[in-house]
């Protein structure tokens, strides 16, 4: 049975170790889908020196190739790594509301304020509760991490209190992140971090939950007045 992978990350309202099967494999070219921008810092830093040291460790036996354009749309990416559409796909739970059910837990506020700690978590806590009975079936899981402690951007508006916020509407990411951005009395809109540039700036959201070290990586410091987070 052909084997496809999988490697998930989740959106933290608070948000690795890579498996690679060490037997000997035919030569092969596997084509991953991203649709993060190739400048993003998640492909410099991660993707792309990962596909680089398959090719040094396997001795050119085995490459990855990150294809320029997404297969299938974002929330689709596990379906299409599922179907054998690509080899290997990138994909967030949290973009697929109600499928993915064992990642919940990672998205409660307070696990922690390092990305690093709570992933090596979730992959431990994975592999420990999950892994016998994953509810991702045939697909092979590559990787679990998570971003750091979520927060909530605004351009214009500025939130005072849990009142005042009507008619505000945020760019949420999971299910946790949703909730806070109506407890505040704001307006959610899902859609995935591709599409979050466009959205802020054409005026679609007056805001967005994001981690906060992300924002400058990625350049979106320019469209946000105001940060809000919690102080212990």
């Amino acid at each position: 049975m052909r084997r496809n992978y999988v490697i998930y990350q989740v959106v933290l309202v608070i948000l690795a170790m890579v498996f690679f099967q060490a037997t000997p494999i035919l030569a092969k070219t596997l084509r991953m889908s991203s649709w993060f921008p190739a400048a993003n810092p998640l492909m410099t830093e991660a993707f792309v020196p990962w596909a680089e040291e398959i090719k040094k460790v396997t001795q050119g036996r085995v490459k990855v190739r990150i294809m320029k354009k997404t297969v299938g749309s974002v929330p689709a990416q596990f379906d299409v790594a599922k179907k054998g559409q690509v080899d290997i796909a990138f994909g967030n739970q949290s973009y697929s509301p109600g499928r993915f059910k064992q990642y919940a837990f990672v998205e409660l506020p307070g696990n922690g304020d390092s990305a690093e700690v709570t992933s090596v978590a979730y992959w431990r806590i994975y592999n420990r509760f999950f892994a016998e009975n994953s509810e991702l079936g045939d697909v092979k899981l590559l990787s679990l991490f998570t971003h750091g402690p979520g927060q909530l951007f605004t351009n214009k508006h500025q939130v005072k209190s849990m009142d005042g916020n009507k008619g505000i509407k945020v760019r949420g990411g999971g299910v946790a992140a949703t909730r806070v951005v109506e407890a505040l009395g704001m307006t959610s809109i899902q859609a995935p971090f591709s599409k979050a540039a466009e959205m802020i700036s054409n005026g679609v959201v007056d805001g967005a939950m994001f981690d906060r070290s992300i924002v400058p990586a990625v350049g979106f410091t320019k469209y946000f007045g105001s940060i809000y987070h919690l102080k212990d």
